[in-house]
């Protein structure tokens, strides 16, 4: 797999969940990487500017701007796309980061979304929309998502659900309908954390291969599992057993092979960012039934499931994007 593309010098880094974690550890690797200026987005201002001061302290270089965006919120991620574009800084890195782990309930925002969902993937894929629109992403800009092994279908406990047999069952086979109703928790299946991790994760699959259809030439999105990384804020909003299991792979994950550091999970994010053109739209995670190890692409048929993809598209140009203005830049 071909790494080279992108040079490592002179790159302006956009990345969400910067405060801590697997986003926080990735900000301080783009610093050696030779990036000149590094834009940490988090929940709310103050953990920007406190993710900051850890930063600068810890690399001794002053490249950091604090930007306060809950990607959970519209309201946060359009007034955040209004503040980048003021200042009109092209954006060469953009690392998809945050993410919450669901909890025992479905807990929806403010919006009427599915909390898991709209941190996931819907305030991303916003995100991203307005920055496309707005000529904030250079022509060559590498965008990485963080993906999960659990979007495989093959992690223990974690179940994908038979997409087209809910469509066809529960939505007269419309598989839009059917993802919207994932989006704002309201499928007619039985809720459970690690399911809905795990259709979140394949939907986030779906939206890198789509994008990656209507993107401009150069422009390159892929979808990278970090891998098990339990050693992250993450499990925040789990139950008690889930995040007591956390904080033990913490301890022993690494030392048995199942489970590796923060620094080689965020280091597939930095190494994502300097792919070729040649490794677009795709979902790259380790090995079949593996948590770490050398990143793969990842080509099961729910993965490459086209129509799948263009239906998650099409519902999520709905609520937040112009698939037009997009395509109008790709033609340019």
């Amino acid at each position: 797999m071909s790494t080279q593309g992108t040079k490592s010098s002179s790159r302006s880094v956009l990345i969400t969940g910067a405060n801590s974690g697997l986003g926080f550890e990735a900000a301080a690797q783009f610093t050696g990487s030779g990036s000149q200026r590094v834009i940490l987005v988090c929940r709310d201002l103050p953990k920007a500017v406190e993710a900051k001061s850890r930063l600068v302290e810890r690399s001794g270089a002053d490249i950091f701007e604090p930007l306060g965006i809950d990607i959970s919120d519209m309201a946060s991620v359009e007034e955040g796309a209004r503040q980048l574009a003021a200042q009109g800084e092209v954006i060469d890195v953009l690392i998809l980061n945050a993410g919450v782990m669901p909890g025992q309930a479905v807990t929806k925002t403010r919006d009427g979304y599915d909390l898991t969902y709209a941190t996931a993937l819907v305030g991303h894929h916003l995100l991203t929309m307005r920055l496309l629109e707005a000529g904030l992403l250079a022509k060559n800009a590498r965008i990485v998502i963080a993906g999960s092994e659990a979007a495989r279908g093959d992690v223990l406990g974690m179940t994908l659900p038979d997409y087209h047999r809910l469509a066809a069952t529960e939505f007269n086979g419309d598989l839009q309908a059917m993802i919207v109703s994932f989006l704002h928790g309201e499928a007619p299946v039985r809720h459970k954390w690690s399911n809905s991790y795990a259709t979140g994760k394949m939907m986030v699959a779906w939206w890198a291969a789509a994008l990656s259809r209507v993107l401009p030439a150069g422009t390159i999105v892929n979808a990278v599992s970090p891998g098990g990384t339990p050693a992250t804020n993450f499990a925040r909003d789990a139950g008690f057993l889930m995040r007591t299991m956390m904080s033990v792979m913490t301890l022993v994950g690494p030392a048995t092979g199942m489970m590796h550091t923060v620094r080689v999970g965020a280091r597939r994010y930095v190494d994502a960012a300097s792919f070729d053109d040649s490794i677009n739209g795709q979902f790259l995670a380790s090995p079949p039934k593996k948590m770490t190890g050398k990143l793969v692409r990842v080509a099961t048929a729910s993965v490459l499931d086209e129509k799948a993809q263009s239906a998650l598209w099409s519902a999520l140009i709905e609520i937040a994007g112009s698939e037009a203005t997009v395509t109008a830049r790709s033609a340019a």
